[in-house]
């Protein structure tokens, strides 16, 4: 069977575009540490500029939010990859 998840190439575009394409995701720093079918792992480094409380040096609600939304979405986006690599081509 074939597994888009182990495909360097599918794995190596999916982090371009996550890390590079996707001015948001620059905006907040976010990079792709490991991604497979059953697991997306998402990193990005605390900056003054995602700050919420100044006083207290919090990261921001919206920029929590923010990374929740989009490694939920690359999870989704890999749930759908697993779902049509099982399927044939008629």
């Amino acid at each position: 069977m074939y597994s888009y998840a182990e495909d360097e190439e599918f794995v190596s575009a999916i982090n371009e575009m996550f890390n590079e394409k996707i001015p948001f995701n620059k905006v907040l720093g976010l990079k792709v540490e490991s991604i497979s079918y059953e697991q997306v792992r998402v990193s990005f480094q605390m900056r003054d500029e995602l700050m919420g409380h100044y006083k207290r040096g919090m990261l921001h609600g919206g920029a929590i939010s923010s990374v929740i939304d989009v490694t939920g979405g690359l999870s989704a986006f890999m749930g759908v990859q697993q779902k049509l690599s099982h399927e044939t081509v008629e």
